[in-house]
């Protein structure tokens, strides 16, 4: 299992792209989070 975070801004975007970079992974949780006013969205994934 791997770890990706993502940061604002525009993570939807970047994770959407990043997301059909790479259609061999299966997500596992997904959390966001904000810290010092930036959003953080951290992928938890495995490669299939």
């Amino acid at each position: 299992m791997k770890i990706i975070v993502f940061t604002s801004p525009a993570i939807t975007a970047q994770v959407n792209e990043w997301l059909e970079a790479h259609p061999d992974i299966d997500v596992i949780s997904m959390a966001q989070s904000e810290y010092d006013g930036t959003m953080h969205l951290t992928l938890l994934y495995r490669q299939k």
